[in-house]
């Protein structure tokens, strides 16, 4: 499949990971084994995709567009913490939400 897609878009960089150097990118994504599909180090298929979706995807890609549903790269971790909210405001009708009229009997 490497080989039809250098073929088909030669514009696209494409390369074959395997060995160890593949096992550091499963375990990276979270993967007990592949094959898998990365698309500029975003995880967009695990195991072996259907040849149009393969080209659909790299096609949008190559405009720009992003696919909410692809699986971003984990994150780093951070020692930073997240800055904290405004203050609860203690009793009264805010704290427990708007009050409700009881219903008619």
């Amino acid at each position: 499949m490497a080989d039809r897609l250098r073929k088909a878009r030669p514009d696209v960089s494409v390369g074959v990971v395997e060995g160890d150097a593949a096992g550091d990118l499963l375990k990276r994504h979270k993967l007990n084994f592949g094959p898998a599909v990365l698309i500029d180090q975003r995880l967009e298929f695990v195991g072996v995709p259907r040849w149009r979706f393969l080209l659909e995807r790299v096609s949008q890609l190559s405009a720009g567009l992003q696919n909410p549903r692809s699986a971003s790269p984990p994150a780093a971790p951070t020692t930073e913490k997240p800055a904290p909210g405004p203050p609860a405001k203690p009793g009264g009708a805010d704290a427990a939400g708007p009050a409700r009229e009881p219903p008619p009997a």
